[in-house]
């Protein structure tokens, strides 16, 4: 398996405990950063494909209840590791 990098951007602003909460108790590889309007999560997913990593935190993201507006990838930011 493999670790990959990449952000997914969440059209509204997370900024009270239990939204937060939620998104933490499906997204454990997550960071979680609020920049004005939008919610970003920087994911540092184990998956054996790129695609496979982002559909998984896509998924997670939408059972915590909120809805993946944009998924941001920077060339450098795509860093694979083997684990």
């Amino acid at each position: 398996m493999k670790v990959f990098e990449f952000t997914l951007r969440i059209a509204r602003r997370l900024s009270d405990e239990r939204a937060m909460d939620r998104i933490y108790g499906r997204c454990q590889d997550t960071s979680l950063l609020v920049e004005g309007d939008v919610t970003l999560l920087q994911f540092h997913r184990q998956a054996a494909s790129l695609q496979d990593a982002i559909r998984s935190a896509i998924a997670d993201v939408n059972a915590a209840g909120y809805h993946v507006a944009h998924v941001e990838l920077q060339p450098d930011a795509v860093a694979v590791q083997t684990v």
